[in-house]
């Protein structure tokens, strides 16, 4: 089976499971995930935006529609959408790996690929074994050879340590 064609079945799979459960958000973000995987851009975000209508603290659609507005280039749009899950008092590791996704996008946006680094060194110690932290390393450096005349210092993450120790003690494995 091609990636494309597991895309399709999943999509196939969320359109069932939504038509047993009406409106379940779980569902509904994973077909939006899945028509993110596709290039379906219009639907994904009409998706998420009618997920934070309906529950505006649900963490996997905020952080998504986050790295949208961040691939945009509307920072503040970004970090309006994901300045609040910063306060949650736990993250399920998946829901951080999102979130740092999110804020990594943004950082880099932002021209901050130092902030950037901050949260894929957060999100490597606490999944050190996931394949996507490669690729935002690749990223990251990327970006931070293309723009050296950026400060290598931030005063919104002078407080990195701190904020990665609260994170860590908080995030849970189900």
């Amino acid at each position: 089976m091609t990636a494309t064609e597991r895309v399709l079945a999943l999509q196939r799979d969320n359109i069932r499971g939504l038509k047993l459960e009406p409106g379940a958000l779980d569902q509904l973000n994973n077909l939006a995930a899945t028509h993110a995987a596709s290039d379906r851009q219009t639907e994904v975000e009409s998706i998420w935006r009618a997920i934070l209508e309906r529950e505006p603290d649900y963490l996997f659609a905020r952080a998504s529609l986050g790295r949208i507005e961040a691939q945009r280039g509307h920072v503040a749009e970004a970090r309006a959408l994901l300045d609040p899950l910063l306060a949650r008092r736990r993250m399920h590791l998946s829901e951080f790996a999102t979130v740092a996704i999110a804020h990594i996008k943004t950082g880099l946006a932002d021209g901050k690929p130092h902030e950037a680094k901050s949260w894929l060194e957060m999100w490597e110690r606490a999944l050190p074994d996931d394949p996507r932290v490669d690729i935002f390393r690749k990223e990251i450096r990327r970006r931070s050879r293309a723009r050296p005349d950026v400060r290598q210092d931030s005063d919104r993450f002078r407080t990195a340590p701190a904020l990665t120790n609260a994170i860590n003690t908080r995030l849970y494995r189900k």
